[in-house]
């Protein structure tokens, strides 16, 4: 049985007229690498690369197990928060970020990953308040709530979101 390397594959795919194709390696690498993946593995991946960028900032995080209510735990000086992670492509005909099944009573934070086709991959994030007074006028169902985003990483809803960078432990989560 003859396999194809990695390399091989790469060599094969500089040949094909990329266009076409919306995610791609001469638009932006890391995106395309992260949209090469199914949803549950890229959904695992984000995850990690939250969980990475929150302890660059010197805050304790980890990855929860696939089976918990929520994605990573985050250490903070007062106590631990829950944190929700969702991920999405940007959708080739519609041109949206559709991030779904999420449900506020499971987290005190959510963290947004944009893969955006020639941006990179981008991470925001916003607080369980937030999602409530947004999501409360949005239907809800089993799934949770739905929230879109343009294809600049704005929300369709008004929902307000931050950057990695900007991430506070001082925002009262409860309120």
């Amino acid at each position: 049985m003859t396999t194809v390397s990695l390399h091989e594959l790469r060599m094969a795919s500089t040949n094909v007229d990329t266009q076409e194709q919306q995610y791609s390696m001469q638009k932006n690498l890391e995106s395309f690498e992260l949209s090469c993946h199914g949803k549950t593995e890229r959904g695992t991946i984000c995850e990690y690369i939250v969980a990475r960028q929150l302890n660059q900032l010197g805050y304790d995080s980890e990855v929860t197990a696939a089976n918990a209510k929520y994605d990573v735990v985050t250490r903070l000086p007062d106590n631990d928060v829950r944190i929700e992670v969702k991920s999405s492509l940007l959708g080739k005909s519609n041109n949206y970020f559709v991030m779904g099944n999420i449900k506020p009573y499971l987290f005190d934070y959510l963290f947004f990953v944009f893969v955006h086709p020639t941006q990179g991959i981008v991470v925001r994030w916003t607080t369980k308040t937030e999602a409530y007074k947004v999501g409360r006028y949005l239907s809800d169902n089993l799934n949770g709530m739905r929230f879109g985003f343009r294809s600049d990483m704005t929300s369709c809803q008004g929902l307000k979101v931050w950057d990695v960078e900007d991430f506070p432990y001082e925002i009262n989560i409860k309120s």
